[in-house]
């Protein structure tokens, strides 16, 4: 069963995403051999983005297995958004950015950005991780149509954006419905750009 999260549940979601992107080539790249020279860091960068979210008004939902997070995913309000890192996160910089390498960060970090064909205002998926002993079940699927129902409850939201530097990423998300609007490489990771058309009421 899907349930909403709330900013109580950051510690958790971090260890969770920590868990789901090990083998992201993306984070492979940026973290150089995550495991376990650059495990803080990496841990450091989730715990960072899981409270980042709920600061920033994304609406995140997740389903549990035995009582142990075993999914979640998180939609960003429509509009252009805000700095993810805060006050708050300062003092765990020095510890991210000595286990991280800033000019993949760089890099990346240009391929990522949004690209013209998807609209400013364009909600999007922000994060969807399934903890790898649960995954093959369907939550990612699960998880994926509960945040489009809550968009399409939304009004006006008649698109979702999200990128992904994962090839399985990418083919799971166009079984969904999503489709490519555009792609990059950055260092030695592919970033695909995808929309998906919410059904209208």
């Amino acid at each position: 069963m899907v349930a909403r999260l709330g900013t109580q549940h950051a510690p958790e979601i971090a260890e969770l995403l920590a868990e789901s992107f090990r083998v992201d080539p993306a984070f492979v790249a940026l973290f150089a051999e995550v495991p376990p020279r650059r495990a803080s860091s990496y841990r450091t960068f989730m715990r960072i983005w899981a409270r980042s979210a709920f600061r920033l008004g994304h609406s995140v939902f997740g389903m549990r297995d035995a009582g142990a997070l075993a999914g979640v995913v998180a939609v960003t309000p429509p509009g252009p958004q805000r700095q993810p890192i805060s006050l708050r996160d300062l003092p765990l910089l020095p510890s991210l950015l000595l286990g991280m390498r800033l000019d993949v960060g760089v890099e990346l970090a240009k391929a990522v950005r949004r690209p013209r064909e998807v609209p400013r205002a364009t909600p999007e998926i922000s994060m969807l991780a399934v903890s790898p002993a649960h995954q093959g079940r369907g939550m990612a699927k699960e998880l994926l149509q509960a945040a489009h129902t809550a968009l399409a409850a939304g009004s006006d939201n008649k698109q979702v954006y999200l990128y992904t530097t994962a090839l399985g990423s990418r083919k799971f998300y166009e079984k969904q419905g999503y489709r490519l609007v555009a792609a990059t490489q950055a260092a030695g990771a592919d970033v695909y750009h995808m929309v998906f058309n919410l059904p209208t009421t």
